[in-house]
């Protein structure tokens, strides 16, 4: 099968500083093709000068399309649909991997409604709705009864969740310090790294100076200060060597 994924972005270089969504696309494209399928990706470009592979527009992604004929696109962001022909023959298949709507509400509560009405208008476009978690696919189920789903015979959410790469040795080694673990996102009210995150960091008090963490985060620009403010410390770390082993660094929105 032809399968075309349409991204906000390029497809993910390793020398360059990423968006989640490009590393799930990523993982898309490697699983894909590890199943048989023929992959190719295009993507909106803001570049006056049309990089090769990607669109600048409606008329070009329409162009792209008829080009490749595939038989499957799979879109990553939902308000790319709006940009899909009126007339199409090939199946449709939505990557909704974050919960947007729930996310929005943090962002800008006052765009919400709007956004929830062509949320549903571009949903009655899809055949399916990849999501990260049974959780998101929870959220979309009023969304998709609206949109004109019969739910009663057929579920069209897939849960694919996000996967993690096999990584080979490290380039670095403890036993040349510092051996730096980096971890990032935006702290969102739900987000909760869990017990993984507390035994790395208590690791990394007890390795110091072996280890160190840098955790990069912040709000979005919408975001309420009293309610996703960061943390200072976590309570399983050892205060005395926060300033070394652990760095917290928060990013402008």
């Amino acid at each position: 099968m032809k399968i075309l994924l349409i991204t906000q972005e390029p497809p993910l270089q390793n020398a360059q500083i990423v968006s989640g969504n490009a590393v799930r696309t990523r993982q898309l494209h490697a699983a894909l093709e590890a199943a048989s399928h023929s992959v190719l990706q295009t993507w909106l470009s803001a570049d006056r000068s049309r990089p090769k592979g990607a669109f600048r527009n409606r008329d070009e992604l329409h162009s792209l399309l008829i080009e490749h004929s595939p038989d499957a696109i799979i879109v990553s962001y939902w308000e790319l649909l709006g940009l899909l022909p009126g007339t199409m023959d090939f199946i449709v298949i939505l990557d909704y991997v974050a919960p947007r709507s729930l996310e929005e509400m943090f962002e800008s509560p006052s765009t919400v409604r709007d956004s929830m009405r062509r949320l549903r208008v571009n949903l009655e476009r899809c055949d399916a709705i990849m999501v990260g978690n049974e959780q998101q696919g929870h959220l979309l189920i009023n969304t998709l009864i609206e949109a004109g789903f019969d739910l009663r015979d057929a579920n069209p959410i897939l849960t694919v969740p996000l996967g993690a790469e096999s990584a080979g040795p490290p380039s670095t080694s403890p036993e040349n310090p510092p051996c730096v673990l980096v971890a990032g996102g935006v702290n969102w009210p739900w987000r909760v790294a869990g017990s993984y995150s507390e035994e790395l960091e208590k690791l990394a008090c007890e390795m110091h100076p072996a280890i160190k963490i840098e955790h990069f985060g912040g709000l979005y620009r919408w975001h309420a200060q009293d309610s996703v403010a960061m943390e200072a410390k976590p309570a399983m770390v050892d205060t005395a060597k926060v300033d070394t082993a652990i760095v917290y660094r928060e990013l402008e929105p």
